[in-house]
């Protein structure tokens, strides 16, 4: 137990190691050198990203909240020969809160109506628990992580970023009967779309392969099993929890999650074995 304890502190030393070329780098001054993190403070606010904004994770507002009380937040700044005391932003009250938010973001107003039209809120109604769990589970988990881990085990539409149409950046699989009912219109593919080189049909066999190679996995060695299903949790739906995403994206997010499916992977791997056997 000692031995695994010191192997892995030593790891995770070892990892966090890489973040000092940050500070290697900025001391060199190159001509890009966003927020200059050449001192302590600057550094946890470069790790931090304090440059974005951050979303609440626990307790916050809903979108359609007011600012009734704000309250300013502090940093220290290096000068010549001290560190001063500097006002780095401002932590917000709200009138509106819910546990776990997830439809929260009012910074841009088709965030707002994009709320409004996903979740059929009429305008000058705010927001459920429900319409939030709605919005967590379709959206962010089933939009923004389900469909690109089915661009990669079950097929893809097109490279156009997808924003909740049928005709741009949704999963295909090939099947026909599961396509017309998820996307609909499989009777008049242009030929456009059909020669297209990013129009990907899988089958569902990477996925049906995976999920055998995870169940026969669990079953000869869980311990192992739980380790490659830890990996994927984390590099998945923990990042899902952790980034809630607000709508309206300016790129597709599908590199965030590739840690995930390079667990999955592994199970696809593994599911030759019991395709073997039998």
């Amino acid at each position: 137990m000692l031995n695994l304890i010191l192997i892995s502190t030593a790891f995770i030393i070892f990892g966090y190691s890489s973040f000092a070329m940050i500070m290697v780098r900025a001391k060199a001054n190159p001509t890009l050198n966003n927020s200059d993190p050449d001192n302590a403070f600057s550094f946890v606010s470069y790790l931090g990203r304090e440059q974005y904004t951050s979303e609440p994770l626990l307790s916050g507002p809903t979108f359609d909240a007011q600012v009734v009380d704000a309250e300013a937040t502090y940093t220290y700044r290096k000068d010549s020969d001290k560190y001063t005391k500097v006002e780095n932003g401002m932590n917000y009250k709200y009138d509106k809160t819910m546990l776990f938010p997830r439809v929260y973001s009012s910074r841009d107003q088709n965030h707002i109506d994009y709320y409004r039209d996903y979740l059929k809120i009429p305008e000058g109604q705010s927001p459920t628990f429900g319409d939030n769990l709605k919005f967590f589970f379709s959206y962010q988990i089933g939009h923004m992580y389900g469909r690109y881990f089915l661009w990669n085990f079950a097929g893809r539409q097109n490279d156009q970023q997808g924003q909740g149409s049928f005709t741009e950046g949704n999963w295909i699989s090939g099947a026909k009967p599961v396509d017309q009912m998820h996307v609909g219109g499989q009777n008049a593919i242009p030929d456009s779309l059909k020669t297209d080189p990013s129009n990907n049909k899988y089958y569902f066999l990477p996925l049906i392969i995976g999920l055998i190679g995870a169940f026969w996995h669990f079953g000869k060695r869980q311990r192992d099993a739980g380790i490659v299903g830890l990996l994927f949790f984390f590099t998945g739906l923990a990042i899902v929890l952790y980034l809630n995403q607000s709508p309206l994206q300016p790129r597709e997010r599908d590199y965030a999650y590739a840690g995930s499916f390079y667990a999955f992977a592994i199970w696809i791997g593994l599911g030759y074995l019991p395709l073997r056997i039998t």
